[in-house]
């Protein structure tokens, strides 16, 4: 594939997937949010706690400005133009976020270390789950007690999709992202970059609520449940993905 041909095959993943984020964002209104239920501080939490100001038709309303924003490559090509009332919305929403928090971020001081699930516990969970939700499907291609992170690689016709769990930052329980590869890290090439520019791909990032997807904090009870949630979005992108790649089989 040549630089021009992969220009206009960039453009059309991008309108693909700006078309899959705006059905996920019409799920998440239509569940009442159910899907950001596990988060329960930062981005997540706060977005939530923002919908809940909004009628339905709000909400929907919010997500022009949203997806446009976060979807820059799809914005271009469609010439979206987000309406002054979403705009506005959007501007709500970002003042209600900077203003508003949690009560863990509010009250740190009642809630006890011990409360929190450890790393390895954490990080134990995802691997069971994500082996049996991807199966074969997707192999481990670091498991790194260490740095507290874990890459896997699935195959997807001629590419591969890497996701990447951390475990290991000082202000955060978990993240996730993906990314889409043209080699296998097995091929051992020195230099391996994501393609589609720099995009990674996540839960809200592809809903335009936050860069990242990440959860400060988990308690030994959502340990669990919260390991089904991550899995089970990463199976959602991972599942849309040959469509949304038009990747081909073998």
């Amino acid at each position: 594939m040549n630089t021009s041909d992969f220009t206009e095959y960039e453009e059309g993943f991008a309108v693909r997937y700006y078309r899959w984020a705006q059905l996920e964002y019409i799920k998440l209104v239509k569940s009442n949010c159910a899907d950001l239920e596990s988060f329960k501080s930062d981005n997540g939490w706060l977005f939530r706690a923002f919908m809940r100001t909004l009628t339905e038709k709000e909400q929907l309303l919010l997500g022009e400005s949203l997806l446009a924003r976060f979807h820059p490559e799809a914005r271009r090509v469609l010439n979206l133009k987000p309406s002054p009332e979403s705009l506005a919305l959007d501007r709500r929403c970002a003042v209600f976020r900077s203003s508003t928090f949690s009560e863990y971020d509010e009250h740190p001081e009642k809630f006890s270390r011990s409360l929190f699930v450890s790393r390895r516990n954490l990080r134990n969970t995802i691997m069971t789950q994500f082996k049996a939700a991807l199966g074969n499907n997707s192999y481990p291609i670091r498991l790194n007690d260490r740095s507290g992170d874990l890459l896997y690689e699935t195959p997807c016709g001629q590419f591969f999709i890497w996701t990447w769990f951390d475990f290991g930052s000082p202000d955060r329980a978990l993240s996730y992202t993906h990314g889409v590869f043209r080699f296998s890290a097995m091929a051992g090439l020195p230099v391996n970059r994501p393609i589609f520019g720099s995009s990674h791909f996540s839960f809200l990032s592809w809903l335009g609520i936050s860069s990242d997807t990440t959860w400060s904090y988990l308690t030994h009870e959502e340990c669990v449940q919260t390991g089904c949630t991550v899995v089970g979005l990463c199976r959602r992108f991972i599942d849309a993905a040959p469509g949304l790649l038009q990747a081909k089989s073998d």
